[in-house]
């Protein structure tokens, strides 16, 4: 199981200033200040007839996690990656930064 560490409230504070849309972006919202990107571990975005008719082999399928595995490990080397929950209720409710205590991905 991984384990967080909450940050600093200087951080807390940093962080949140730098975000003050993040309830609405989690809640799938547009915002003005951010735009939404999407990974794919193929050389091309699927159709809908290619989603669904996708059935891969068990080998196939372990190739696919290997690479969205492998991706992960690089973003999360060349960025700093960070968890957060929502504490308080609906109009109170604030996000709650905290680091990884492991480097397990």
């Amino acid at each position: 199981m991984r384990k967080f560490i909450n940050l600093s409230k200087y951080r807390q504070k940093e962080l949140n200033s730098n975000f003050p849309e993040l309830f609405e972006i989690y809640g799938a919202e547009d915002s003005s200040q951010f735009k939404r990107i999407a990974v794919s571990v193929f050389d091309h975005w699927l159709t809908r007839e290619e989603f669904q008719n996708d059935y891969p082999s068990r080998e196939e399928h372990l190739q696919r996690n290997e690479a969205l595995y492998n991706f992960a490990k690089v973003m999360a080397a060349n960025t700093e990656v960070l968890n957060f929950k929502f504490k308080g209720k609906w109009d109170k409710c604030y996000p709650c930064f905290r680091k990884f205590s492991s480097t397990r991905i």
